[in-house]
């Protein structure tokens, strides 16, 4: 993928990804955080030949990635309360 394709990529879609995840999070700059991070790891996947969709890949990736910070923040919550109780 050229410089310039992905240009047009992330200027399509980094802004409706953002507001997706912001809407799910209610946190702006975690939205952004994770939106860059779909965007990396598409730069990161894309050469390898396995993306077809394009667009269905970031939200996938973005929901993920969401999911798995949420998973995480309940893990550490847990902890917090576990660690408080002893």
């Amino acid at each position: 993928m050229s410089n310039s394709e992905l240009q047009a990529l992330f200027l399509r879609h980094m802004r409706p990804l953002q507001a997706y995840l912001n809407a799910k999070l209610r946190d702006p700059q975690l939205a952004a955080d994770l939106a860059q991070e779909s965007f990396t790891r598409l730069t990161e996947q894309y050469p390898q030949g396995n993306i077809l969709d394009i667009e269905a890949y970031l939200y996938k990736t973005a929901k993920n990635l969401m999911l798995d910070h949420l998973r995480q923040q309940q893990r550490r919550q847990t902890e917090a309360v576990e660690d408080d109780i002893l």
